[in-house]
């Protein structure tokens, strides 16, 4: 027996020292993930903030541009109210401009905004500030950015831009110059994002551009020195010169100890086309901390299974009663966040003495968006989290330990309460709802999630367990749709959720018992004249009769049969579109909407062009309307796929613009030819100004960018002569046609 103890703690001392020995190594491979996690994350921050940047101010020089050309062709420089007013309406629509001006090529101011006193600005020639910048704007084709400097009058860091207009022999004909404002809240001029600090130098000069927003900031240059020691350090550890650096893009990541006389990683990027430096900078201390804190985490861990592995090799002689009814508890148990599992619930329904209560309350909770967690962190963030959820619901259960918290399955989770009434079913879901919510930091990463609840009582609301889960499953979903609630069981929800069910059985019989058609509602120009139609959906069943789209349509995208009804659609349309234009001897354009899940199936652009090759239609009588949502799924495919389409001839409607994901700015990233408003901002267009302002601001964009303008659900003349005065051209609403059968239309069309 001594032999046999010896040999336990001579092989306890062995594994002791190979586990000193991956230590080691476990320390090293943590460092240097610690730093490529920051290096990574500050590189991938240096390239955001720079082709942001970038884009900002190439959206301004084509502002110029515009502005330019158009003073330049009507002449406005003889008439300084109009030019004036002019300048006005550009600062309106641009609130980020401090000011609007434009000078002589001897640098006399000519024109400015009314916000501008231009009696008091100075020759630009002539004042030191001032005078590098506007020389270097009359030698240049591109916009040159002036020196930082903050305006009292307007409360904000301001960057000076210009651009001069020349002739087409190359002579100066004016300038003009703005000011563009960066506010502390604008998230591209953010000084710091977590740990890196963003700098932006002028590489001719070397003053800051931006850092922050105070006034001495924008007074000091970076010393020559240290610039010429940090292109140094460029070219040793990236083996290249400030010539060779990409356009926009970030090089490398080297640690530097000139700036702010510290150790500091710095990643960079240069704007060849405006001469800046963009910089993030983060403090090498801080990732000293950083991985201190990660490995003192393997180092608890260590001395805890140290510990235990001690404690096992001291009762390794256990019994095995005491070896079973461990055995047990892990039967019954979650693996991953120790709560009670499955086996326990069926064990603890199948026998009264485990569970105390004759009637209780379920709480069915299932955390909002967790899918998105694993998919984009990896599934051992997820399990963390899932461990704190856990943690969470285990502290509220503690107040009665009749009270029982089951992991169900993956992000779902069962609190079994006792008899509630609706005041304390109201006062835990809320508390639940309240612990969930609450900020998450797993591995220095932080999450916001939430929960939705679905809540049933026995015996109110089942005669078995398995009908009160069902039950509490169907609030669950109710819940869903809102996310971050709860909801009490009622029979409604039930028939709601049967009714569904009806629509999903009777649809997947639709379309062979010939109950879909199709009905197309004109679109029409500023003369009244029909220039297309916009094909829509219609069902009507034997059992359940017309079903409205907005019902219908929900059920097929949240299953399979979205594919064939997109496939009826795009046929049934082809084939009735060529029977109109055979029947009327008219051609016009047709608008087919299209599902994401659809839009984006492998097949879809092969299969569309090949079907309305077949129809004999032209491919440029077609329009495929879209939503903003598809640009969330996969953009740069959808782009792409929508760059195949135009090639092809067929036209891209953005539908329901500016109720969704989508912005002003982010329009001129799409392909598409056409916006239509939404009704939503329609409706309200006479009589709110909010609205008024949006529609024309989409308008005045789309039109910059030459995308045609519809306004759907044009419903009153009012409306229709306020959207004509914003520049609309085309309209579709029953002010005009409500939508029509096939035979409707071919009436119609014939006049």
């Amino acid at each position: 027996m001594a032999k046999f103890n010896q040999n336990i703690w001579t092989l306890f001392y062995i594994i002791l020292f190979l586990s000193f020995l991956v230590l080691g190594n476990l320390a090293f491979f943590t460092f240097s993930q610690t730093k490529s996690s920051f290096k990574n994350e500050q590189e991938v921050l240096v390239e955001t903030v720079a082709e942001n940047i970038n884009n900002i101010l190439l959206q301004y020089e084509s502002i110029f541009d515009i502005v330019n050309q158009n003073i330049y062709e009507k002449n406005l420089l003889k008439n300084e109210k109009k030019l004036q007013k002019y300048f006005d309406t550009i600062l309106h629509l641009n609130t980020n401009l401090a000011g609007f001006g434009v000078f002589d090529k001897n640098g006399n101011i000519l024109a400015a905004s009314k916000n501008v006193k231009k009696e008091k600005l100075p020759n630009m020639l002539k004042n030191k500030y001032t005078k590098d910048d506007f020389l270097k704007a009359l030698q240049n084709d591109t916009m040159v950015i002036g020196r930082t400097y903050f305006v009292k009058a307007v409360g904000s860091v301001v960057i000076p831009i210009r651009k001069a207009f020349k002739d087409q022999n190359g002579n100066v004909l004016f300038v003009t110059t703005a000011g563009l404002k960066v506010q502390p809240d604008s998230t591209i001029f953010k000084s710091k994002i977590r740990f890196s600090e963003i700098v932006i130098i002028r590489d001719h000069d070397r003053y800051i551009q931006f850092k922050d927003f105070s006034i001495d900031t924008y007074k000091k240059q970076i010393p020559k020195d240290i610039m010429t020691k940090f292109e140094e350090s460029i070219k040793v550890a990236c083996g290249i010169t400030k010539k060779q650096l990409n356009d926009n893009k970030t090089t490398n990541t080297l640690v530097f100890k000139y700036f702010d006389n510290k150790r500091e990683l710095v990643s960079f990027a240069y704007l060849k086309r405006y001469n800046l430096w963009i910089l993030a900078k983060t403090d090498c201390n801080v990732i000293y901390k950083a991985f201190a804190e990660k490995f003192s985490i393997f180092i608890v861990l260590y001395i805890v299974v140290w510990g235990i592995i001690y404690y096992l090799f001291k009762v390794i002689d256990r019994s095995n009663e005491t070896q079973k009814k461990v055995l047990k508890d892990q039967a019954v148990h979650d693996y991953l966040t120790g709560l009670y599992n499955r086996y326990y619930l069926t064990d603890m329904f199948n026998n009264s003495s485990n569970f105390l209560y004759k009637d209780y309350t379920l709480f069915f909770i299932d955390l909002d968006n967790f899918k998105s967690i694993n998919d984009n962190f990896g599934h051992v963030i997820g399990d963390k989290l899932l461990k704190e959820v856990s943690k969470r619901l285990q502290d509220i259960s503690k107040e009665k330990p009749q009270r029982k918290v089951i992991r169900y399955s993956g992000d779902e989770f069962l609190f079994i309460f006792e008899y509630l009434n609706d005041k304390d079913i109201a006062y835990y879901a809320e508390k639940i709802t309240s612990q969930l919510s609450k900020q998450y930091t797993i591995s220095d990463i932080s999450f916001l999630i939430t929960c939705s609840m679905g809540i049933s009582k026995f015996p109110d609301d089942g005669d078995s367990f398995d009908e009160v889960k069902i039950n509490a499953d169907i609030a669950m979903y109710h819940s869903k749709k809102f996310k971050n609630t709860w909801t009490i069981f009622n029979p409604k929800q039930k028939q709601k959720y049967i009714q569904n069910i009806q629509i999903e059985q009777e649809l997947k019989k639709a379309i062979e018992n010939d109950e879909l058609y199709m009905v197309y509602q004109p679109q029409v120009n500023s003369f009244g004249d029909i220039v297309g139609v916009e094909a829509l959906v219609r069902w009507e069943n034997k059992k359940l009769g017309f079903v409205p789209p907005d019902k219908f349509i929900n059920v097929a995208e949240n299953s399979a049969l979205i594919y064939d009804i997109g496939d009826f659609i795009v046929d049934r349309t082809l084939k009735d579109i060529c029977e109109i234009f055979d029947k009327t001897k008219k051609s016009f354009r047709v608008s087919v909407n299209v599902s994401a899940k659809q839009f984006l199936k492998d097949d879809f652009e092969e299969t569309l062009v090949k079907k309305i090759l077949d129809s004999n239609i032209k491919n440029s009588h077609i329009c495929i309307e879209i939503t903003e949502s598809l640009f969330v799924s996969d953009k740069e495919k959808v782009i792409k796929i929508l760059n195949n389409l135009k090639e092809s001839f067929i036209t891209v409607s953005m539908d329901d613009f500016g109720t969704g994901y989508s912005s002003l700015s982010m329009l001129k990233d799409l392909p598409v030819d056409e916006v239509k408003i939404d009704k939503s901002f329609v409706d309200d267009i006479t009589v709110d100004e909010n609205d008024k302002k949006l529609v024309q601001s989409i308008i005045y964009i789309s039109n910059i960018l030459g995308k045609t303008i519809l306004a759907e659900g044009v419903e009153t003349k009012e409306q229709k002569d306020l959207l004509d005065t914003l520049g609309c051209e085309l309209y579709q609403g029953y002010y005009f046609y409500k939508p029509l059968k096939k035979e409707e239309l071919v009436e119609v069309l014939k006049g």
